[in-house]
């Protein structure tokens, strides 16, 4: 089978490329390509060093293509996504392009060093009031107590105190986009748990949380 002419070219940001976890990389890979009607797969890795691996993949990207004969040489650019996933430690990465799956040997990029920067995302803690309203299946109540569930930390976090119902409790330092655990107490009977939907607080927000309908108003 005849062989096509290819020459791999890879556009490297001049600094490096800041990421956080959860972000995705989108490469910008361009070749030439003169002979034969061809089938490949561009494949993009990050790479760091390791004891066992000068150039260890910790997260890849893949493109198929399909090029028609050219006699001359012709360009063609393709975008491949790489996932930053939680398995990725924050540091410094290098980046790398093959293009695969065609006559002959993989065809490499340099080993680019350096040109990413994974950086650990701080959450942005954000302070927030919820009053309480309605009439439940517990009837009447006089105080009510309030948890939060604060998804940067995985868990509840609350004052542990009995409110009267006309106050407001406050939570501090907390991640959007948790929900609220209730309790009510009448004399000295507590209710079950009452827990809302999952709402996105803003900071200095006053919200409601309506026990009866299972609503939080903000």
């Amino acid at each position: 089978m005849m062989k096509g002419n290819f020459k791999l070219n890879l556009a490297v940001p001049p600094e490096a490329l800041e990421l956080k976890v959860g972000n995705t990389l989108r490469v910008r890979c361009t070749f030439s390509y003169s002979g034969p009607a061809v089938s490949g797969k561009l494949y993009v890795a990050i790479w760091h060093p390791s004891w066992y691996d000068p150039h260890d993949e910790v997260a890849h990207g893949e493109k198929s293509f399909s090029l028609p004969t050219a006699i001359t040489p012709k360009v063609y650019s393709y975008d491949v996504d790489i996932y930053v996933g939680s398995g990725i430690a924050p540091g410094w990465y290098g980046l790398y392009v093959k293009i695969g799956g065609v006559p002959g040997p993989d065809i490499f990029s340099p080993y680019y060093e350096n040109v990413i920067k994974v950086v650990e995302e701080v959450p942005v803690g954000i302070s927030f009031q919820v009053s309480i309203w309605g009439i439940p299946d517990f009837g009447s109540y006089q105080k009510w107590q309030c948890y939060y569930w604060n998804p940067s930390i995985g868990d509840f976090v609350g004052d542990e105190k009995w409110h009267y119902s006309y106050q407001k409790i406050t939570f501090s330092n907390v991640r959007s986009g948790g929900y609220l655990a209730a309790f009510l107490l009448r004399d000295s009977t507590a209710s079950r748990q009452y827990t809302s939907p999952t709402f996105s607080a803003v900071d200095g927000g006053s919200y409601t949380y309506d026990v009866e309908m299972g609503k939080i108003y903000g």
